[in-house]
């Protein structure tokens, strides 16, 4: 009776005794576990600070003045900079643990940036985000301003009205040759020279005549639409480093930037913001920036050329084939000159079809005619209508034999749109490709011209790929588990 009751004792000490190890068990793995799951959530939090102070690093300029956040890479270790900030905010803070540091321990074994997001990449997708999402607070500043505005002029939006009654226009098919009757009668020789050209280079002779030669002809086209060619800046920029130049299209934007590809459900929000953002941040011919590279920035981004004066001629030539377009809709629905150039069609030839085809000529000619007032109106700084009424309309079919470059306009120039909306209108032409390119071309060279020459903005980051290797230490254990986590972090 007696061993029996100590067996039984014994067994009862047994079976305390396992079940309270395996209390104590489950109750160090409890700690053990949410020690472990602290530990992960403080090296997550330190990933995500320390990958913000990284991105805190963003360059002022390109924001103060274009609203991107950007980290410009040049002069900077990523990972040097980073692995500080990561083993700055591994430290615990005693004072604020009351002794139980260690319980937050962590350490820092490695840094590995597996990739780095570029602005100009993938056909500068970061660029138009940051744009689209610029534009949003810039809409609510112009609608305070708007409210905070005495003036009650409406203002045409060219948006609700650029897609209704517009031909589409190949800017491409102008014709230079039709304002050949502007260009100075000095430029006519009879072929005859008593010169000596024995000592001439002809490198340099054949240079300084297309230079010169080329100058005398901008001047005389331009002074087809201004009145004082002699004040077109004459700025240019060396676009051998630009992004349009330098930067590599994935496939999709090679054939977007030829016209074999457009993806129509992006294209009228982007270009809606990209018109808007432009034409707020860059200035053009009637509102220049002293500050800039070049002063015709919307002409450049609408052109392309690295030369002021030559951006201003093809943006008018656009404008004036854009112009000839509508002036042929006012044409072709008023009755009494659309019968004028019959008149004079049918009675220049008998032939089949013949008059049609003058009449056509008639038309287009005397819509070109008018298309040049419209734009030396515009950049003069008057308004013009999308259509022309009778009361708008300058050139009568007589005045066209009298018509020259001081021809007095009808129009008054009080209703219409402006010069800045026509610009805006041509913007929506243009390719998208283009236009991201040549913006971010003109941000690289005022960065450049205002803080530093060696300044890339495809050397800016706008997000990066970040693994972290933590040693996460065990409360009970004289070990530690490895942790690895991969976040990508990018300017939102």
């Amino acid at each position: 009776m007696t061993c029996s009751s100590h067996l039984k004792n014994g067994a009862v000490t047994l079976y305390l005794a396992i079940s309270f190890s395996l209390l104590l068990t489950l109750i160090c793995y409890t700690i053990e576990s949410c020690h472990l799951g602290v530990l992960a959530s403080r090296a997550d939090s330190v990933s995500y600070i320390s990958a913000d102070s990284l991105l805190g690093n963003y360059c002022l300029p390109l924001f103060e003045k274009y609203g991107l956040f950007c980290l410009n890479e040049q002069g900077l270790d990523l990972k040097s900079l980073l692995t500080d900030y990561a083993k700055n905010n591994c430290q615990s803070s005693p004072s604020l643990l009351y002794g139980y540091e260690s319980f937050l321990n962590l350490s820092l074994d490695d840094i590995d940036i597996t990739d780095v997001h570029y602005i100009t990449d993938n056909d500068a997708k970061d660029f138009v985000e940051q744009i689209c999402e610029h534009v949003k607070y810039l809409e609510l500043t112009n609608l305070a301003n708007e409210l905070l505005d005495s003036s009650n002029e409406d203002i045409p939006e060219v948006f609700e009205q650029s897609e209704d009654g517009l031909p589409n226009i190949d800017f491409d098919s102008i014709d230079p040759t039709i304002y050949t009757e502007y260009i100075s009668g000095d430029m006519v020789t009879n072929g005859k020279t008593d010169e000596d050209l024995s000592n001439i280079d002809s490198d340099s002779f054949s240079s300084s005549i297309s230079e010169s030669i080329g100058h005398l002809i901008k001047n005389s086209l331009l002074s087809c639409i201004l009145k004082d060619p002699s004040t077109v800046s004459s700025l240019s920029i060396d676009k051998t480093v630009v992004p349009s130049v330098t930067c590599e299209l994935t496939m999709d934007g090679i054939n977007a930037s030829y016209g074999y590809y457009k993806d129509v459900s992006l294209a009228t929000y982007e270009k809606a913001c990209f018109c808007e953002y432009i034409t707020h941040t860059f200035g053009n011919y009637l509102d220049t920036s002293e500050t800039s590279a070049l002063k015709y920035q919307t002409e450049y981004i609408i052109s392309g050329s690295p030369d002021d004066d030559t951006n201003l001629i093809n943006t008018s030539l656009q404008l004036i084939s854009l112009r000839t377009g509508l002036n042929l809709v006012h044409l072709i629905s008023d009755k009494s000159k659309f019968n004028a150039a019959w008149k004079i069609a049918k009675s220049a030839s008998s032939i089949p079809l013949a008059p049609y085809i003058i009449q056509a000529t008639i038309l287009t000619v005397w819509a070109t005619a008018e298309s040049i007032i419209d734009v030396r109106d515009l950049l003069g700084g008057k308004s013009v209508p999308l259509i022309k009424t009778k009361d708008q309309w300058t050139l009568s079919i007589q005045g066209l034999k009298n018509f020259s470059k001081d021809t007095a306009s009808s129009n008054d120039g009080l209703s219409g749109l402006s010069y800045e909306r026509y610009l805006e209108m041509l913007l929506i032409f243009q390719n998208n490709i283009s236009v991201y390119y040549r913006t971010l071309d003109l941000i690289q060279v005022d960065i450049c011209k205002e803080y530093s020459d060696n300044f890339r903005i495809s050397r800016c980051i706008t997000g990066i790929d970040i693994e972290f290797t933590y040693s996460l230490p065990y409360l009970i254990i004289t070990n530690s588990q490895t942790y690895k986590r991969r976040h990508t972090y990018k300017y939102q």
